[in-house]
């Protein structure tokens, strides 16, 4: 890489500490986030269940976050399913 691309990609970085938060298995919250904006922000469990992404409802902490949901459809910035976390 050039020093002046390596410039610009810097100055497009915020300035400053960048928190960012983890958990485990966030990866998983974050692609099915995406999956449920990609169609139209909301999506029903047996959707998800067939969805490509259907291997992280194994997943113990998505299996439990998804079991405090107490009806059958996931919306985008639903507080229970993202864990608070904002991500949709």
């Amino acid at each position: 890489m050039k020093k002046e691309d390596a410039q610009e990609v810097i100055s497009c970085l915020p300035k400053g500490r960048t928190k960012f938060h983890y958990f485990k298995d966030r990866y998983c919250f974050e692609l099915l986030d995406y999956e449920i904006k990609a169609r139209g922000g909301v999506l029903s469990l047996n959707e998800l269940r067939s969805s490509r992404f259907a291997k992280f409802l194994t997943k113990p902490s998505v299996k439990s976050r998804l079991a405090v949901l107490n009806h059958k459809q996931i919306k985008c910035g639903d507080r229970s399913y993202t864990v608070s976390s904002g991500l949709c």
